[in-house]
């Protein structure tokens, strides 16, 4: 995500060994983007850019803090006086490192990890291109769009957008239950042919396409929304997904 006026004010790199039990990364950061992806066992590299719309002083490694403590490694910023600042991270973890994202304004990008992920952003796009997500995973922004892309996909997994789109696809499922809402644009959902569950297909105004499934799955369309509830088979996943305006299209190959 670009800002207007823009100027770098410095660069930080710290690499840290993790201590014995931790197992999440713990991100807070205010404005800018954040990427993800995997990195050397046993330690995280973290590099911080920093920019600003107005001159003051250069970025220091005491900007940046990193503490190790309840199983996890929290990274923030430390607080200062020039409020008009941002920060870009890039961040290389173990692959298999759960992460935690917590973002006023920017966009996520998490690529390549085998863990659970808890990615929020208030104005962004949340991206994740992921080996495996497990456990139970999050998946949110306000304004901005939600795509969420894994070889394996299990647990339990949630994604809100306030407005926007949001996809997710996954190459092999054994998902218990997942909770997709989105106040005001659409929902693609692209399974495996092997997805064995129920789904509860949503949309209060807007249009619901099933491809091949139709023929599975009751499909009534209302006034103004449509509602799709069935079973694909007899087994224990469930997928929900509701749409207040805005369309929802499932497919499964």
């Amino acid at each position: 995500m670009m800002f207007i006026n823009d100027t770098d004010i410095g660069t930080v790199t710290r690499v840290v060994g993790l201590e014995p039990g931790v197992e999440m990364l713990d991100l807070e950061n205010g404005v800018g983007d954040i990427k993800i992806e995997p990195g050397r066992p046993g330690m995280i590299e973290v590099i911080a850019k920093f920019k600003a719309n107005r001159e003051h002083g250069p970025a220091t490694d005491r900007d940046i803090e990193i503490t190790q403590g309840d199983g996890r490694i929290k990274v923030r910023v430390a607080d200062s006086p020039f409020a008009s600042r941002r920060v870009s991270f890039e961040i290389r973890v173990p692959m298999t490192l759960n992460v935690r994202v917590r973002l006023g304004v920017g966009s996520i990008d998490a690529s390549g990890l085998n863990a659970r992920h808890d990615l929020r952003t208030g104005v962004g796009s949340v991206n994740v291109q992921a080996e495996r997500i497990s456990g139970d995973s999050r998946f949110a922004t306000g304004t901005g769009k939600v795509s969420v892309s894994a070889h394996r996909a299990e647990g339990s997994i949630e994604g809100k957008v306030g407005a926007g789109n949001f996809s997710f696809t996954a190459g092999s499922a054994m998902l218990d239950r997942c909770s997709f809402k989105v106040a005001t644009g659409n929902i693609y959902l692209h399974l495996p042919a092997t997805y064995i569950g129920a789904i509860d297909l949503k949309t209060a105004l807007g249009a619901i396409k099933l491809g091949p499934d139709a023929q599975f799955v009751p499909l009534q369309s209302m006034l103004v929304g449509s509602r799709a509830k069935g079973s694909l088979g007899q087994g224990q996943g469930e997928v929900v997904a509701h749409v207040a305006v805005g369309n929802i299209s499932l497919e499964r190959k």
